[in-house]
């Protein structure tokens, strides 16, 4: 496994120096507060990068001065979305911003190196490990706060939580680790809203199938479920958790119970939002998601999410067909928001299934409905697509596409830095033949960009750069090749 190269206990010792050295030296700079909470707040394990997480603090004197038009039922509602347990919000919320630790930087670059070289299974050992790493940090600062020479400064219940440490972390793992951090008693006081929804899930996890289906699809559509003791508020609040949920369970028994709810509401866009973020795919979805595009039936939200769905599951040259057809009621511009949605926000929260990166049916759109160009160009445009070590090859391909949307595209994706040293070499590689050759001046300039975020690993092609930097015919690549 990845995870044993790194010494573990190690990496928590560095961790719990490096920050208690920083808390101390925050607080002595803030006499007269009182603090209540610190928070390890915001690691993030993805593809493109890893994150350190920042660290947030907020006093008792910050909470009632920033929030004084709100009662303390709104300040404190037992989940980490209110101000007093969310670091966003807090007037501290990263005040070690700035502070340059080269230990915790090679620890972020040497754990994000395991993760491109681990399996799926392995994502999930690594990232759970430095949870565990994360709480038993946030353990032994509680400690020094309350015993050490800062106890003046702190509250006697100070706690200090791990919150938002993996963007792709299950609102269950997020409170659990909450749990950890400050014990389940406080748990259940402090996160009482939380521990009530723990108390649910682990209530609905006796339920048969079909029956926990049923559930988060009810949740998700902020319907009551008496049967399933489920009310309409339990239900909104329990919507993200569902959508999780459906994420995971994902099959033949969650899509039809979705497409059922798309044709029984059309003016909800849930079900449509739903099926654009799982895998399975059977006719009956197919035909059903077909029909909501070429009706246009029911609520706009939930054509869009339909058309998106569409493209989710391969379904482009159908998309293709309509445009080509001038099928009433399927615009242009839903064709291309089904098109190019497998393309975009690739790690968000709201995006479990990540199809691999496939340039053919977008060149296929270009070739036969060139109209389709610039509203294509826009979409790809809107949200940057982060490359994982699967999409390499095809990005690759895409620098040298006949179009030069694509090659845009290709030369915007492979511009940001990957740890994985063969994938450096041949990027940088095809970047130079691309700031030498391409005839597109916005991807010489990507192209040149690239380089330059590359680094150490571009430096065999300096003389490009440098060439650029003298003869290219445009300012803007000349300037980014300086």
């Amino acid at each position: 496994m990845p995870s044993s190269a790194l010494h573990w206990r190690a990496v928590e010792q560095t961790l719990f120096d490096v920050w208690w050295s920083d808390f101390q030296a925050f607080v002595d700079a803030h006499p007269g507060e009182l603090f209540y909470a610190l928070a390890i707040y915001g690691w993030s394990l993805h593809d493109d990068a890893c994150s350190p997480p920042c660290l947030s603090a907020n006093s008792e004197q910050a909470l009632n001065e920033d929030f004084p038009g709100t009662d303390s039922s709104e300040r404190w509602s037992g989940t980490t979305s209110c101000p007093r347990w969310s670091p966003p919000d807090w007037r501290w919320h990263a005040f070690d911003e700035g502070r340059h630790h080269p230990e915790i930087e090679a620890l972020a670059q040497e754990i994000h190196r395991l993760w491109l070289l681990a399996s799926p299974a392995q994502e999930a050992r690594l990232s759970a490990a430095v949870g565990v790493v994360l709480v038993r940090v946030a353990r032994r600062l509680r400690r020094a706060l309350r015993h050490g020479r800062l106890s003046a400064g702190v509250a006697e219940d100070v706690v200090v939580l791990v919150i938002g440490y993996d963007g792709d972390t299950t609102a269950e793992e997020s409170a659990r680790l909450l749990r950890l951090c400050v014990g389940p008693a406080r748990f259940a006081k402090l996160f009482f809203r939380l521990d009530r929804w723990r108390t649910e899930a682990r209530r609905v996890q006796t339920l048969g199938l079909k029956d926990q289906v049923r559930y988060h699809v009810a949740c998700v559509m902020g319907q009551a479920a008496p049967d399933l003791g489920l009310d309409a508020d339990l239900a909104e609040e329990q919507r993200e958790a569902a959508q999780s949920a459906l994420r995971r369970m994902d099959g033949p028994l969650v899509a039809a119970t979705l497409v059922a709810q798309l044709r029984a509401h059309p003016d909800d866009a849930a079900p449509a939002f739903m099926l654009a973020q799982t895998d399975y795919v059977d006719n009956e979805v197919l035909h059903a998601l077909r029909r909501k595009v070429l009706h246009n039936e029911g609520d706009t939200k939930a054509v869009a999410w339909s058309a998106r769905a569409l493209g989710q599951r391969g379904d482009s040259a159908w998309l293709l067909d309509q445009a080509m057809a001038a099928t009433p009621l399927v615009s242009d511009e839903m064709v291309v928001d089904g098109l190019t949605y497998p393309y975009l926000d690739w790690h968000s929260e709201e995006r479990l299934a990540r199809p691999m990166l496939d340039y053919r049916p977008l060149e296929q759109a270009l070739r036969l409905l060139p109209r389709l160009g610039v509203q294509l160009d826009e979409c790809l445009r809107s949200v940057p697509c982060v490359l994982r070590a699967r999409d390499v090859a095809e990005a690759l391909r895409g620098l040298g596409s006949a179009f030069p949307l694509i090659r845009r595209h290709a030369a915007d994706a492979l511009g940001r830095p990957m740890s994985e040293p063969d994938f450096a070499q041949r990027i940088v590689q095809a970047m130079a033949h691309a700031l030498r050759c391409d005839e597109d001046e916005t991807v010489r300039y990507l192209a040149a960009e690239a380089l330059r975020a590359w680094k150490s690993a571009a430096v065999p092609q300096l003389p490009v750069l440098a060439e650029a930097e003298r003869l290219d015919s445009a300012q803007r690549v000349r300037d980014a090749a300086r």
